[in-house]
């Protein structure tokens, strides 16, 4: 992968992750059952934690790479990724 797919790469993958954001905000959280309220908090913070590591760029590379390779990362492997930079 050269350095220009992998920035095209990653613009896309904040394109998505910042659509996907976007849906979790239309959702009304107070009128949900609580666990799943939960749920719906969580994978916002999911993508928050994940539009700021992709917004760094030795992270974004090596989220890239795992993406690019058919694996995306946990939460969890995200923030151990951000922890090691």
């Amino acid at each position: 992968m050269t350095d220009e797919e992998l920035r095209a790469f990653v613009a896309d993958a904040r394109r998505q992750v910042e659509a996907n954001l976007a849906e979790i905000d239309e959702v009304d959280v107070a009128v949900l059952p609580a666990r799943i309220r939960a749920e719906v908090e969580a994978a916002r913070r999911e993508c928050v934690e994940l539009l700021a590591s992709l917004s760094d760029e030795a992270i974004a590379a090596e989220i890239a790479a795992a993406m690019y390779a058919g694996r995306p990362l946990t939460p969890a492997e995200v923030a151990a990724i951000g922890k090691r930079q």
